[in-house]
């Protein structure tokens, strides 16, 4: 068998790996997947075949607190050689059936932080050798980071009893709200880095249907500072703090701060920074800017200080259009951004600015609410499970795209591309609402350099504005040096489905040329509000309206979350806990 050649040789070996049904390979330091079996001892038939087994063994590594311990004695130089992926999840203290009624005290935090720090530390401690200058570092290597307790609902062997006992209110297990403020961050430096990724991946906390711990943005920025050789960042962390305002804003300037220590070598970035806007739309958010008094967000700020030496940024998060436009620049003609190598753009805003203002009025064919509010008749029992105020009322009916706010992101973003020598493509998007309605809460602008095309969809459609066509056509100008037209359309947002496409062409032939945002573009292809109606009954009506995806949700159905929403937690174990 020895004497194979070793491209056959390594492709028998790979037949041998059990099909566990997660398209993963079963290694030899992973999760017990005790019910998959391992394909480990087969190592021991020769050093051929355990070269090749290994490769495949330790190609992606599912470390934790407990495990590193051992991973210490398993892993040598060789075998790091053979690794591409790590997930590490720290695992925290354990707590009674006491403790799940209950916040996490200031002593349980910090315990927490402790292990959260010890366990980083310990990883990078075990990794340096990765550092040798003998090590193949041509790869691209991922380290994932999630955290848990045991003790987390979702984690124990009785979940489907205390859900049970939760839904019929026979319980008074607080379930995730026991950490909802709760946020993992070092109590101490981490002063060794390693050259070891080139990617850091922080899940979304409830992927896979299970829930995990919060970390905070500027332990993450902590952890990417000290990777030499990172190239992408891919981050799912939370600016939902909703009960807490000040903690809100110490976790955005924190975050803000940290981002400019982010290593020179990071020129990709996909960053979900969720916040909900209120579930009631009458309510006027805070200001969450910074407390100095700027009217600045810091955020926006330290985010297109960033972005200026990325090849591709994807964002979701609560904005000012500052992020093109600082107010620094606008003080200095000669501090212009310059963003040389940018060449894709992907920008998904919250429905609220971080200065409260929302980027929706009110729909046209928006629902008025059936029962009045009354506050003395709802006020709740403030239950450390109780949501944020501006949640306690489900009242959804914006949806038109605030000119007033959106207009000044889109000028923004063309004066911006004039400073991208290289940008492909560049999309600002923004949605609103979690519950089914007869149209969809959707503005967008996408720029194609490629295409030459220009595209506004909304609904109602956007009628069209001369200032912010001729500001377009000026970005295409620098950009193409005069060489083609820039051509503009305007979209009705309606479904995933159905699009109706409004283009300047067909708005001149059929009506006149109306001032933007003053209504809805009048042309023969439009679908009126009544034949929506009739394709998609309005929610809390007759009939249940679910008929078709909401904003924001992969697929068709509507099992993913909504636009802007953390998806729900199930009650299903991924097999890899098992």
């Amino acid at each position: 068998m020895d004497k194979l050649p070793p491209e056959i040789l390594g492709r028998i070996i790979s037949f041998l790996i059990p099909d566990n049904g997660l398209s993963l390979p079963i290694t030899s330091i992973t999760k017990p997947w005790k019910s998959y079996g391992s394909i480990a001892h087969f190592a021991t038939v020769s050093k051929l075949w355990q070269r090749y087994v290994e490769r495949l063994t330790f190609k992606n590594l599912f470390l934790s607190t407990v495990r590193l311990s051992t991973a210490s004695r398993i892993i040598t130089s060789q075998r790091l050689e053979y690794v591409r992926s790590i997930d590490l999840e720290v695992i925290l203290e354990t707590y009674d059936d006491e403790a799940t009624c209950r916040v996490e005290n200031e002593a349980e935090k910090a315990r927490n932080n402790e292990q959260f720090t010890c366990t980083v530390i310990a990883l990078f401690a075990l990794l340096r050798e990765l550092d040798m200058p003998k090590f193949n570092s041509l790869h691209d290597r991922v380290l994932r980071l999630r955290a848990y307790s045991p003790s987390d609902p979702w984690r124990r062997d009785d979940w489907p009893s205390i859900r049970k006992t939760r839904v019929n209110g026979l319980t008074d297990n607080i379930l995730e709200a026991r950490f909802d403020q709760s946020y993992l961050e070092f109590i101490e430096p981490l002063d060794s880095s390693i050259n070891t990724f080139s990617i850091f991946e922080v899940p979304d906390p409830v992927g896979r249907n299970l829930t995990y711990r919060r970390i905070s943005p500027s332990a993450c920025c902590s952890i990417a500072a000290k990777l030499g050789k990172l190239n992408k960042i891919i981050w799912h962390l939370s600016d939902n703090e909703k009960k807490d305002i000040a903690l809100r804003k110490t976790l955005r300037q924190e975050f803000s701060e940290q981002l400019g220590h982010l290593p020179l070598s990071l020129k990709h970035m996909v960053l979900r920074y969720t916040r909900n806007p209120p579930r009631n739309h009458t309510v006027s958010p805070a200001s969450i800017l910074g407390a100095d008094g700027s009217g600045e967000d810091d955020l926006s700020t330290a985010l297109h200080d960033l972005c200026k030496r990325l090849v591709t940024a994807d964002i979701e998060a609560s904005l000012e259009n500052s992020f093109f436009t600082p107010i620094d620049s606008i003080r200095d003609s000669n501090a212009k951004a310059q963003w040389p190598d940018l060449q894709t753009l992907n920008l998904t805003l919250s429905a609220v600015t971080p200065s409260g203002k929302w980027l929706f009025n009110r729909h046209p064919d928006a629902v008025e609410d059936e029962d009045p509010w009354i506050e003395e008749d709802n006020l709740m029992d403030l239950k450390p499970d109780t949501p944020a105020e501006e949640d306690w009322r489900l009242y959804e009916f914006r949806g038109s795209p605030s000119v007033s706010v959106i207009k000044p992101w889109f000028l923004a973003a063309a004066e911006a591309a004039r400073n991208m020598p290289s940008l492909l493509e560049l999309k600002i998007v923004s949605g609103c609402g979690t519950i089914p309605k007869p149209y969809r809460a959707y503005c967008a602008l996408q720029y194609s350099v490629r295409a030459l095309l220009l595209e506004i969809t909304s609904t109602p459609v956007l009628d069209v504005d001369l200032e912010l066509e001729e500001a377009w056509r000026d970005t295409a100008r620098v950009q193409l040096q005069n060489r083609s037209t820039l051509t503009i359309e305007y979209k009705e947002a309606k479904d995933h489905r159905n699009t109706n496409t409004v283009s300047l062409q067909a708005q001149g032939r059929t009506t006149q040329r109306p001032v933007f945002g003053s209504g809805p573009a009048q042309n023969n292809s439009a679908v009126t509000a009544e034949d929506v109606r009739q394709q998609r009954p309005v929610f809390g009506a007759q009939g249940t309206g679910l008929a078709r995806p909401i904003f924001g949700a992969q697929g068709t159905g509507l099992s993913r979350p909504v636009f802007g929403a953390q998806q729900t937690s199930q009650n299903n174990r991924h097999p890899r806990d098992s």
